[in-house]
Order: C-alpha cells, then structure tokens, then sequence
C-alpha cells in the first residue's frame, strides 16, 4: 500500500500566510478608526449646535425680522463652486433662506444638511432637508461612495420664472 505524502509548506507560504493576518488585523483597525471618526463627528455636531444657534440669531429669525438681508445668498454667491451653478430663479428663492446646517447622519454614515426658509411665494415647506449615505466617510485622499441620496418633496405654491 502506497501512502500519499503531503509536501510541507514553504517558506513563502507561512510568509504570505503572515501578511494576509497583517493585512486582515489592518482592515480591522481601518474599521474601528471610521467608527471612533463616525462617533467625533457626530459629538462635534451636538457640541456645535449652540454656536449653529447663536449664528442663526444674527443672521436672521425665522421670521425675516432682525438679520442680515439675503446673507445665505450673499454667501453662497461668493462662493466660486456654488456661484457656478446658480440660476437667477435659484436666487429669488435662496433670498428667503434664513439658515444652513449640516450633520452627520445618526443613524448611518452620511451627511444631512437642513435649509431652513422664511416664509416665502413659492413652497410652503419651512425646511428643506438631504441626506446623502455614503459607504465611508471621507478621510485626505479618500474619494466618498454615496449609497443613497433623499431630499424633501417640495410643496410648490409657485414656481420662479425659469424652472
């Protein structure tokens, strides 16, 4: 009777057995630094909303008494990326914004950010809200994945001339 002999793993083997476990103890790190990121961020939002409200406070109230005329429009005018891709029928509307917040999504990885409007001729919604999901939260020289993007249905009372 012949015995079959199993030949002893190389050298190499226990080497790249050795770098798939670095490699695997890696990921695991990588996961639980998203996750410690993901917590911060969202303690940095609960931490920043009070100076959201104070900020909310000078540049106008809700209901358009007591700020700075047009100061989200002004602001995002002045701001080349966003300048680029506003409409004029998109400033009318943006001349009633009263504030901006952004946060990180509590219940998944994302971002929402929250218009809130003064009342106004064209929708009857008081805010406006997106959320983007991403896969991974944007870390330097990280591109984000988005999984899924959702926005407020607007209730139109009238649409600007343009749209």
């Amino acid at each position: 009777s012949s015995q079959t002999q199993m030949a002893a793993p190389s050298a190499n083997e226990f080497k790249i057995k050795d770098l798939k476990s670095f490699h695997d103890e890696g990921a695991k790190k990588q996961d639980e630094m998203e996750k410690t990121l993901l917590t911060c961020a969202r303690e940095h939002d609960v931490l920043c909303k009070r100076l959201y409200d104070k900020r909310a406070n000078i540049i106008g109230q809700p209901d358009g008494t007591n700020g700075i005329t047009a100061f989200w429009l002004n602001a995002m005018q002045k701001d080349e990326t966003l300048n680029d891709i506003l409409a004029e029928s998109d400033e009318e509307i943006l001349s009633y914004l009263k504030d901006v917040r952004a946060a990180t999504c509590t219940d998944a990885e994302g971002y929402r950010v929250t218009f809130t409007f003064a009342p106004n001729p064209f929708f009857k919604n008081k805010t406006l809200e997106r959320v983007d999901k991403c896969s991974i939260l944007p870390l330097e020289g990280r591109k984000i994945t988005f999984t899924a993007s959702t926005a407020t249905e607007i209730e139109w009372t009238q649409r600007p001339e343009g749209w």
